[in-house]
């Protein structure tokens, strides 16, 4: 017998995590690029480190939701490692596209 406590994920918060990496994390740097283009943030170094420290933090929530939270995907799966790179290496290329958009053109 084990006599080590054995570690339970907390299901309400694997219900903020995935809430955050699905929704939340998302919508404040869809909301932030609006900003950007309506010219209401001034393009600098500020704004920049905002932008992409937003898809760094929807990237480490989504891992710790599947390292410790027994994370799942959208469809009710349980989420592996392999579901963490595809997930990233998507938002990465989605997020530098409408990061260069905005650097470019507005």
């Amino acid at each position: 017998m084990n006599d080590q406590a054995q570690i339970k994920p907390n299901p309400s918060l694997g219900v903020l995590a995935r809430f955050y990496w699905m929704a939340i994390g998302p919508m404040i740097i869809i909301l932030i690029a609006i900003a950007i283009m309506m010219k209401s943030f001034e393009k600098n170094a500020i704004t920049n480190l905002t932008y992409w420290g937003l898809v760094l933090s929807v990237i480490l929530i989504r891992y710790l939701d599947i390292r410790y939270l027994k994370g799942e995907t959208a469809d009710g799966e349980p989420a592996t490692m392999k579901h963490w790179k595809r997930f990233c290496m998507l938002l990465l290329i989605i997020y530098t596209v409408l990061w260069l958009v905005l650097i470019f053109l507005f």
